[in-house]
């Protein structure tokens, strides 16, 4: 019986290893292999990224338009609103008609909207792509917002806003981005407040939808195998693209503004027994941090047990359970943070030990030990290849580094490029993202706290939460 038990122990151990190895391999193979299944076409002047792929009978096509929510201007959530809400009925479908199509078809519809640019996808089987590209072009170009459906997706939405009151740490974020970019185009919510989702109708969210439809510059990425590519005239067609849209949104790169210290921020809860700390600031691309880079301080300050956050702040101290940090850049900007959340008797020191953290790390005298770092680094490159595990991840992460025109050649010699990286490297950039006199304190927590917060040394703000919202 011992026997049977020890043999079986050691089959699904070999299993275990020939599993890891398949899917490492084999990932490895899809992020490095794709380079040359990557093609450039030309549909009628607009620019399509084909990558092949005759795995699976399957597509996926992703338009890139090159504006976002940052064409809202004052109606915050708009574009969002405008993309998002297409599926609420057309002239021809109600959207309970609609509702079912998907739910039965196999078709994936969906839409994306960031600040400075927006997404829209459809995929399913190859064999059903005439079906699923009318369906899509018909919701894309005749979706009328339906004023009783996008009333009640409005009010849901006011509710979901309003109800991250109970969310802390939900909240916190969404704060913190307004205050951290402050004075930037990025700062507002790209979902909406709910003083301008409650203004929209069903007309200013259609004329939005047809600005980007009728002006916006597009790009087509599609992978899947090449009998997909035969959907070009059905699909350009249908959908009513044509290169004659040649809006980009472009903003200007502006150098972020340096304070004479910390900046403390305080947002009163009536009730809270935790105080969620964020500290971090958002940076400009004219302070040149290497973008190869960002995964590696993440992964080295709070990417593991063994790093310093979790070592300070939770093993030995108790002070948080979860610190996370991310550093990671836009097409104009940047934004580093260290996120966690604390007993109030415990917010004083907790800021300072984070603080200390920051200071050891950073700039030419930092403590970083030589063992700490490389097993960071290692551990990052290792999980480099599970970035492209879906065709999505594949379209997303190409899009992303055609969107902040960085070469492709970066992509396909990542690990070679992030391998070289040093402590000092690191150190140089956590000097730079975290400098004091640039950096925010923000605290979300119990009505009382802003008189610790003084403890800091620094003139608190107290801001108001409804203004957030």
């Amino acid at each position: 019986m011992n026997m049977k038990k020890v043999c079986w122990k050691k089959i699904f151990a070999y299993m275990a290893l020939a599993w890891i190895h398949g899917v490492i391999f084999n990932r490895t193979e899809a992020s490095f292999g794709f380079k040359e299944k990557i093609h450039r076409l030309d549909w009628n002047g607009i620019e399509v990224i084909y990558i092949e792929d005759d795995k699976k009978p399957t597509f996926e096509i992703s338009v890139y338009f090159a504006d976002g929510a940052l064409s809202d201007k004052e109606e915050s959530g708009l574009t969002h609103y405008a993309f998002g809400n297409i599926y609420l009925g057309t002239p021809k479908y109600k959207k309970t008609e609609i509702d079912e199509i998907f739910d039965f078809s196999g078709m994936g519809n969906s839409t994306l909207v960031y600040h400075e640019y927006s997404i829209f996808r459809l995929n399913g089987f190859v064999k059903d792509r005439s079906s699923i590209i009318d369906m899509s072009c018909h919701i894309l170009k005749e979706g009328n917002y339906p004023q009783n459906e996008l009333e009640k997706n409005i009010e849901k939405n006011i509710v979901d806003i309003k109800d991250m009151v109970n969310s802390h740490e939900s909240l916190a974020q969404r704060i913190f981005r307004e205050v951290s970019l402050a004075g930037t185009p990025y700062s507002l919510p790209y979902t909406g407040k709910i003083s301008s989702i409650q203004k929209f109708t069903s007309k200013n969210l259609r004329t939005h939808l047809d600005y980007f439809l009728k002006d916006v510059k597009k790009k087509f990425y599609i992978i899947g195998p090449r009998e997909i590519l035969t959907i070009k005239d059905e699909f350009m067609t249908k959908c009513g693209f044509h290169s004659s849209a040649k809006f980009v949104r472009e903003i200007p790169t502006n150098d972020r503004p340096k304070q004479s210290d910390l900046d403390v921020v305080f947002v009163p809860l009536e009730v809270a027994n935790q105080a969620q700390v964020i500290i971090g600031s958002y940076f400009s691309q004219n302070e040149n941090i290497n973008r190869n880079y960002d995964g590696i301080v993440s992964q080295y300050l709070g990417g593991g047990w063994s790093s310093p956050l979790y070592q300070e702040l939770r093993v030995r101290t108790g002070y948080v359970y979860t610190p996370s940090i991310v550093i990671g850049q836009q097409k104009n900007y940047g934004r580093g943070l260290i996120s966690a959340n604390t007993r109030n008797e415990t917010l004083i020191p907790m800021i300072q030990k984070a603080l200390e953290i920051i200071k050891n790390s950073g700039g030419k005298n930092h403590k970083i030990p030589k063992n700490d770092f490389e097993r960071s680094l290692k551990g990052y490159l290792g999980n480099y290849p599970f970035l492209f595990e879906t065709n999505t991840a594949i379209i997303d992460t190409i899009m992303q580094y055609e969107h902040e025109k960085r070469s492709m050649n970066d992509l396909f010699n990542f690990q070679q490029l992030a391998g070289s990286a040093t402590a000092d490297d690191i150190a140089e950039i956590i000097s730079k993202v975290f400098s004091k006199d640039k950096l925010i304190i923000f605290v979300l927590g119990q009505k009382g706290l802003e008189k610790d917060l003084e403890k800091l040394g620094r003139p608190v703000r107290v801001l108001d939460l409804n203004s957030f919202l």
